[in-house]
């Protein structure tokens, strides 16, 4: 599978709305390449990479130019990034609707693409509370367009996140090359007393400010 993804994020206390670009690359059984990239006002350019390569799974952090790296499983059902199941649905399937309750909330379309709405609530895993996920599912090809959801935060500003996949092609001819990410030069690996103020800072499930 391959898209293109375009990350909006928005909270109560900045008077602006981040938008971040990208492309995603998927292939069963645990193959992934998500590139993200933007500009953050009075911060500068920002660029994360998620990519499995062979049974390591890397994150990369290009504003701090650090990374991580863990081991992977053979068959994942997710991957820690900047989504929900609006990616991790293609590895996890229907495992993944038992963590929580599904509703459904109507129609409304994303561009021209009728959807149906689903909302689902998610039991507390991780260390991460109880949270609602909004899901814009196509009511032809039953993929996800859409999906907003809350992100937790150490603060009281209320981060929200939208993820659109456009252009979706579940007919891609991918290959393990394909899947193929070498860290640019100069990239160093987080340090343990680092790890928890990178993650924090960047990491999908704590927001992208």
């Amino acid at each position: 599978m391959t898209a293109k993804f375009t990350q909006t994020s928005t909270a109560d206390n900045l008077p602006f709305k981040l938008t971040l670009n990208g492309t995603v690359s998927l292939m069963k059984p645990n193959s992934i390449h998500v590139r993200i990239a933007g500009e953050i006002p009075k911060r500068g350019k920002v660029e994360r990479v998620y990519a499995s390569v062979g049974a390591d799974y890397i994150t990369y952090f290009g504003t701090e130019k650090l990374y991580r790296k863990d081991r992977l499983e053979p068959k994942p059902q997710e991957f820690t990034g900047e989504w929900e199941a609006e990616l991790d649905g293609f590895f996890g399937g229907e495992e993944l609707m038992k963590r929580g309750k599904a509703n459904y909330k109507g129609t409304d379309k994303v561009g021209t693409i009728p959807c149906d709405v689903i909302t689902f609530t998610s039991a507390p895993r991780n260390n991460l509370p109880e949270r609602v996920m909004t899901y814009y599912i196509g009511q032809k090809d039953r993929l996800i367009h859409r999906a907003t959801y809350p992100v937790p935060s150490d603060s009281d500003s209320n981060l929200v996140q939208t993820n659109l996949l456009t252009e979706i092609n579940l007919s891609a001819k991918l290959s393990a090359k394909d899947f193929v990410y070498t860290l640019p030069a100069g990239a160093k690996p987080i340090i343990q007393r680092r790890q928890r103020e990178i993650l924090q800072r960047n990491d999908s499930s704590r927001g992208a400010f």
